[in-house]
């Protein structure tokens, strides 16, 4: 096997200065050469894996940012050939129920009620899906929330409805200010009391808002039917329904987690089957929300 050796020349002087000898030292450097060796291996191995890595993932970028335009026409498409028709059938029924007997109680009136409710149901639905599409991509437009006129205002929405299903709808709040989406995050308290309400019967709803080392905090308590830790761990995931008898598509909490997320912020839920459920909102209210733009 060859060998590789370093040699080092020391010349040796007398008092005058003058070379009177020369000192060689031979190191045997095989084994760093070696190593050298494999090192640059090694090195030009991983620069060309780096390579090819980076290119796989400009590849799967824009393999998925093309899914995802395709993904987004196909929902755009999809929701204006429902809506469409929706509109039709909608405007169609109010015109019914203005030529139905006067009397609320016949089957005529009751049919056309029916098929009205479920109109609007099936339309909040394709909107919600609309919505959570639009979500993923949107920019955030920041402005100051007073966050007591919007829970005021959700409740002031959700009282009749409260009212006619036996719900006691309290409201507890203090003037707290945050930056984000205000569309948005109304949208975001309407799902969670909506929710509240729908799945809670003759009881109370209770919503609180505070403030706690620079965080704005929305609590929404309800003494509803509960929810079971298998059905917890699956919440906020896309379509999913605890019921699956009970109205919308399932993304409603969906959207609301998205929204809190792009605002930098939290939703935690905790429930007792029989008890009741309990939605805790966290948002801080001193830094800006942050935008997601799509290139």
């Amino acid at each position: 096997m060859d060998r590789t050796y370093v040699a080092n020349y020391l010349p040796m002087r007398d008092e005058r200065g003058k070379t009177i000898s020369v000192m060689a030292v031979i190191q045997d450097v095989s084994e760093v050469k070696k190593a050298e060796a494999i090192l640059m291996t090694y090195a030009e191995t991983l620069e060309t894996e780096v390579k090819k890595r980076t290119k796989e993932l400009n590849d799967e970028k824009i393999r998925v940012e093309a899914l995802s335009e395709v993904k987004d026409e196909f929902i755009k498409n999809i929701t204006h050939e429902l809506k469409t028709p929706l509109s039709v059938i909608l405007g169609n029924l109010a015109l019914l129920k203005d030529y139905a007997p006067a009397r609320k109680e016949t089957e005529w009136a009751k049919l056309l009620s029916m098929l009205e409710r479920n109109s609007v149901r099936l339309r909040n639905s394709i909107e919600q899906i609309l919505q959570l599409s639009r979500l993923e991509t949107a920019d955030l437009r920041t402005e100051k929330i007073h966050l007591q006129d919007e829970l005021k205002d959700v409740c002031e929405e959700y009282l009749p409805l409260a009212k006619m299903g036996g719900i006691e709808l309290n409201l507890k709040t203090n003037p707290v200010v945050v930056d984000g989406d205000v569309g948005l995050i109304r949208l975001a308290i309407s799902n969670i009391v909506g929710n509240a309400i729908k799945f809670t019967r003759k009881g109370s709803v209770n919503i609180v808002l505070s403030e706690k080392d620079g965080k704005a905090m929305i609590s929404v308590a309800d003494t509803g039917m509960g929810i079971s830790q298998k059905n917890m761990k699956k919440l906020f995931t896309k379509f999913f329904k605890a019921d699956e008898n009970a109205p919308g598509a399932g993304i409603g909490l969906a959207i609301t987690k998205e929204i809190i997320s792009k605002h930098g912020g939290t939703i935690r839920a905790r429930s007792e089957v029989g008890k009741g459920s309990t939605f805790t909102v966290t948002l801080s209210n001193r830094v800006k929300a942050k935008k997601k733009t799509r290139k």
